[in-house]
């Protein structure tokens, strides 16, 4: 009877009740629209834009950087809460003792025996020592699912700290580049104000002359103008990324960093390649954010089962070993010896309303976690596409904005000539090194975007 009882106690035990998970079925095309290239693993993709200086700034980011502090911390906190989970499965035991000694006062309580029974000892003493354990049998898996739970959690929490890095090095890529491409676009806007001053000298000395109408010095007069409207915006986009970078790396704003200093080998650099996209199956492991949605749908799941466990009945097993006297010469003997064994039960018997309503719950969240993982996958797959449509859009209007910065150069290059001839006059000269800046500022801005758009690729595909 006893052995079977432990069978059945066991075969109980060894049930887990809710659903197992499933992964979802997802309606993910074979490949992308456009040819891509295998997905290569994890790397350090920002080396692909070739500047040293930006990788000193990533590598100081992801070893610094707050944000990914938080991350780390929060996978301390799901490891300590999966380790809890499974420290619920086992057994616990625990050691208590004590050594007292009274003295009865003879006025209250038992020494007021003292006076009818002289013998009655006034002074007590008492020793204890004892060994306690106890178990919880998990029989409908309660526990199991609750660590199932914990466990998804702490990939999430891992999944969790890669999007931070993902983020962080983004982030920092995307403020150097627009750093550098506002550092260069400044310098050039200065040069050609210089330029537009120069002319509107030579024009003032014309108009005395009579040789050109004042309306010409006025269009100049508003070109001056409208270049000093754009200088100081342009000026304080350049403090901002500068602040925006130093804090990104985990320093105080301001702080003046060699790596930010003005610079436009990145901007005279060939664009880098198209990054590989690999297919959308790989997405769906490459990609935090997705890794992320898919452990919150695994938890809920486990959560279920959780919830369900509740109907059954919860059984645990107790024991006690240790020594209790008031004599102190016989502490640790026989006599002294306490030895005690206990079963517990708890039932929701009468509490199957809240129990279903738990379960109801569970299940709403599952339904939940999965329709956000689904959404999830959607946009991770527009985002993809979104990034390399515009990383196209970006190469093409940059690959015709240094076409046209080429030609204004051949053309000033002629103008040059011209002017050395005595052919054309020095206004006409300032005129097309103006025109020359203008079309090299146009270059400027749309190579920056090209590369802005690679990082947004990079981002897009997880890295």
């Amino acid at each position: 009877m006893r052995r079977a009882l432990l069978i059945g106690v066991l075969l109980l035990g060894a049930c887990t009740v809710g659903p197992n998970y499933q992964p979802p079925k997802l309606a993910l095309p074979a490949a992308w629209p456009a040819p891509s290239a295998p997905l290569p693993d994890a790397r350090d993709w920002w080396r692909d834009l070739g500047d040293t200086r930006l990788n000193a700034l990533e590598e100081r980011a992801l070893k610094d950087n707050l944000d990914i502090e938080q991350a780390l911390a929060r996978i301390d906190q799901a490891r300590a809460q999966a380790g809890l989970t499974r420290a619920n499965q086992l057994p616990a035991a625990e050691v208590d003792g004590s050594l007292a000694r009274s003295r009865q006062s003879l006025d209250a309580g038992l020494g007021q025996i003292s006076h009818y029974v002289p013998s009655y000892p006034r002074v007590a003493n008492e020793g204890q020592l004892g060994l306690s354990a106890a178990w919880h049998l998990d029989f409908a898996g309660g526990n199991r699912r609750a660590r199932e739970a914990a466990l998804a959690q702490l990939a999430g929490a891992h999944a969790g700290a890669d999007a931070a890095r993902l983020t962080v090095a983004g982030a920092v890529a995307e403020a150097y580049i627009d750093l550098h491409t506002t550092q260069a676009r400044l310098g050039n806007l200065t040069e050609r104000r210089a330029l537009l001053a120069q002319r509107r000298q030579i024009m003032s000395a014309r108009i005395r002359l009579g040789e050109a109408p004042r309306t010409s010095g006025d269009d100049m007069d508003e070109a001056l103008a409208g270049i000093d409207a754009v200088l100081p915006p342009l000026r304080s986009a350049v403090a901002i990324q500068r602040n925006r970078i130093d804090v990104l790396v985990g320093l105080a704003a301001g702080t003046d960093l060699p790596e930010l200093a003005p610079d436009d080998a990145l901007l005279t650099a060939p664009l880098p390649a198209d990054p590989a996209a690999g297919t959308p199956a790989q997405m769906l492991r490459r990609r935090p954010d997705l890794r992320i949605a898919e452990a919150r749908l695994i938890a809920a799941n486990a959560q279920i089962g959780a919830a369900m466990a509740e109907y059954w009945p919860k059984l645990s097993l107790s024991a006690l070993a240790g020594f209790d006297s008031t004599q102190l010469a016989s502490f640790g003997s026989g006599p002294s010896q306490v030895v005690t064994g206990a079963v517990g039960l708890r039932w929701r018997l009468f509490d199957f309303a809240r129990v279903q309503a738990g379960i109801d719950a569970a299940h709403g969240a599952n339904r939940e976690a999965l329709a956000a993982y689904r959404g999830a996958v959607l946009q991770a797959g527009s985002d993809v596409e979104n990034a390399y449509a515009q990383l196209a859009a970006s190469r093409g209007q940059a690959d015709a904005r240094i076409n046209a910065l080429a030609a204004a150069r051949a053309s000033l290059a002629s103008t040059q000539r011209a002017e050395r001839l005595g052919q054309i006059s020095r206004d006409a000269l300032l005129e097309a090194r103006i025109n020359t800046l203008a079309a090299e500022d146009e270059a400027i801005a749309a190579r920056g975007s090209a590369w802005a758009a690679a990082v947004g690729c990079n981002r897009a595909i997880g890295g």
